[in-house]
């Protein structure tokens, strides 16, 4: 795994191999873990991060380079 903030490009890699014939339901398990981390980062009142869409679901139309 690489140090860069999870899913970083090697789990978004084996993300993508491991739902290839389900894309569908990719997108609902990075939801799940999107809202999981939002609640996570703001537990002490800090704002939202604003690039928690693009980490966990924007990269998701397309393969990322690794």
């Amino acid at each position: 795994m690489c140090s860069r903030p999870w899913p970083c490009p090697e789990a978004q890699t084996r993300l993508l191999d491991e739902y290839d014939a389900y894309p569908s339901l990719l997108k609902i398990y990075l939801s799940a873990q999107m809202y999981e981390a939002l609640d996570d980062l703001t537990v002490d009142g800090q704002s939202a991060p604003v690039d928690l869409y693009e980490r966990f679901l924007a990269w998701t139309r397309t393969r990322p380079a690794s």
